[in-house]
C-alpha cells in the first residue's frame, strides 16, 4: 500500500507511477477525502517490501518522504477501511483499478 498526495499529482500521474513501480501487479486506487491510497493485490516478502517503499521516494512529488520514513521505521503499513466523525469523516472508496 502507499499514500499519495493528490495536490501534487493527478490520478493519471499516480496510475502511471504505479504501473511502472508495480510491474504488472494489480491493485486499487482509493480516495479518502484528503489523499489517494494504493492497495496492491499482491504480497511482498521482507526483502521486497523496503525496496518497494524506496521506489516511491524517487518521484518524491507523489509521496511524502515522511510517510515512507514512518512506515520503514515501524516496519509495516496499515490499512484504513473505516471513518470516524472527528478526523477521518469519509470511508475510502475505490476510484480506479490499476492493471499492471
Amino acid at each position: 500500500m502507499m499514500n499519495f498526495h493528490p495536490d501534487a499529482a493527478s490520478q493519471d500521474d499516480v496510475t502511471q507511477a504505479l504501473q511502472y513501480i508495480c510491474r504488472g501487479k494489480q491493485g486499487a486506487l482509493l480516495e479518502s477525502g484528503r489523499y489517494l491510497h494504493y492497495y496492491g493485490d499482491f504480497l511482498l516478502n521482507e526483502q521486497e517490501w523496503p525496496k518497494f517503499m524506496a521506489e516511491f521516494l524517487m518521484p518524491c512529488t507523489l509521496v511524502s518522504p515522511r510517510y515512507i520514513g514512518h512506515r520503514l521505521y515501524d516496519g509495516y503499513c496499515t490499512l484504513r477501511l473505516t471513518a470516524d466523525k472527528t478526523s477521518k469523516p469519509k470511508i475510502p472508496e475505490v476510484v480506479r483499478i490499476i492493471h499492471g
